[in-house]
Order: C-alpha cells, then sequence, then structure tokens
C-alpha cells in the first residue's frame, strides 16, 4: 500500500477516522478530568471512597496535557488529506504522529495519572530503599513493591524457607525479627483494622499504611 499509487478507500479512511477520533478524545478528556479532580469529586455518582481520596491527592501538572491529543486528531487528518495523492507520505505522517504523540504523553501524563492511581503506595516503598524492613500489599495483588523498594533477597519468603501462601499470615502473626510495613487500600480497611498485630501508620491517597506490633508492643490482658 506505501508503495502503491491507489488512494485509500473509504472503508479505510472511515476505520483511521473513528479510530483516531476515539484516541484523541480519551487523551484530551483523561488529563483534563484529573487537571479537574474538584469537579469530578462534586459527582454524586463519584461515591467509591479509594477514587475519591487519591482524586484528592496535590498532583502538579503544567496545563498542556490535554492538548497532547491533539498530535493525534492533526496527524490523521493531514495523512486522510495526503493519502489522496501521496500515500507514502501519509502513512509516514500518520504513524509519526503516533510516534510523537507517545514520545509526549509517556513522561508528560502516565507519571501524573500514576502519582493518583498508587503514587501513595509507590511513595511508601521507596522510602524503604536500603531499610531492612519487611513490606507487603494487602488483599490487592501487586508486585509494585518487589521493584519499588528495590527488595533485597533477604527480605523474601523464599530467603526464610517460607512457601508464598504462607508469607502473608507468617508476616502478621509470627515472631518476624525485623519490622514490617503493610499496604492496603482504603476499601479493605475493614479486613484489617481488627488485626491486633497491625497498628495504622497513616493514610494518604486512599491507602493505608500499616506497621506490624511487636508482641512487647501489645496491651496485655489482665488475669483477674
Amino acid at each position: 500500500m506505501i508503495r502503491g499509487t491507489r488512494a485509500w478507500g473509504r472503508g479505510l479512511k472511515a476505520a483511521v477516522l473513528i479510530i483516531g477520533l476515539v484516541l484523541t478524545s480519551v487523551a484530551v478528556l483523561v488529563p483534563w478530568a484529573f487537571m479537574n479532580s474538584e469537579w469530578m469529586l462534586s459527582l454524586p455518582s463519584f461515591r467509591d471512597a479509594f477514587l475519591r481520596q487519591a482524586m484528592s491527592r496535590k498532583v502538579e501538572w503544567i496545563g498542556i496535557e490535554p492538548l497532547i491529543g491533539l498530535i493525534l486528531l492533526l496527524g490523521v487528518i493531514g495523512a486522510l488529506i495526503m493519502s489522496r495523492r501521496f500515500m507514502r507520505w501519509a502513512m509516514i505522517l500518520l504513524f509519526g504522529s503516533v510516534a510523537v504523540f507517545i514520545a509526549a504523553f509517556l513522561p508528560l501524563v502516565a507519571p501524573r495519572i500514576e502519582a493518583y492511581s498508587q503514587g501513595a503506595a509507590l511513595d511508601h516503598y521507596m522510602s524503604l530503599r536500603g531499610k531492612d524492613v519487611y513490606t507487603k500489599p494487602l488483599t490487592m495483588k501487586s508486585y509494585a513493591h518487589l521493584f519499588y523498594t528495590q527488595k533485597p533477597y533477604h527480605l523474601s519468603s523464599a530467603a526464610k524457607g517460607i512457601a508464598v501462601d504462607a508469607w502473608e499470615p507468617w508476616l502478621i502473626s509470627a515472631d518476624i525479627d525485623r519490622p514490617a510495613t503493610f499496604v492496603c487500600r482504603v476499601n479493605d480497611a475493614a479486613n484489617w483494622s481488627g488485626v491486633p498485630t497491625l497498628r495504622e501508620k497513616y493514610r494518604d491517597g486512599g491507602f493505608i499504611i500499616y506497621e506490624r506490633v511487636t508482641s512487647s508492643e501489645r496491651p496485655q490482658s489482665r488475669t483477674p
């Protein structure tokens, strides 16, 4: 198709236009919605506790992020116009606009969205780098703690000879040899707030950070 002289058919043009409009709409509306989080929080249908607290985080935006999506739209329109006579250049323009969009979106938009979705948890994990502390997410499935803490081998279940399924119960209930922290979403707090070996340390961005309470720190029951 690139080397040929036949113009794009109507079906191909329609597909390129529809896909381009959908992707442009998402690329424009998503950062705009996050930048206007107060409006989203005012919606009566926006009730999820985790999302509300996550959207309440203060994230700095430059202001041009929604405009990045227009790169796709301009590329699609330009490619459709050029496809009538210059198909090779139309394809180059189309794929080139996608490449420029990705190169701009990933560093400017994606990290800011991540700051809402899991930024508080990642901040906690990164604060543990170089520290001799166990950490683990509760309820939710995540491997972020392994990467962002740069977890050394001696803090793993394998180093202790403990099965993966028994790792969480061991960290919560056993007589562990070093401090431990745990991360869960506020939506799951009811499952963990009553555990006597866990103490809430702080809340941030829809996450609760627990720390392990040692046996010496637990209140002792009085015998009559």
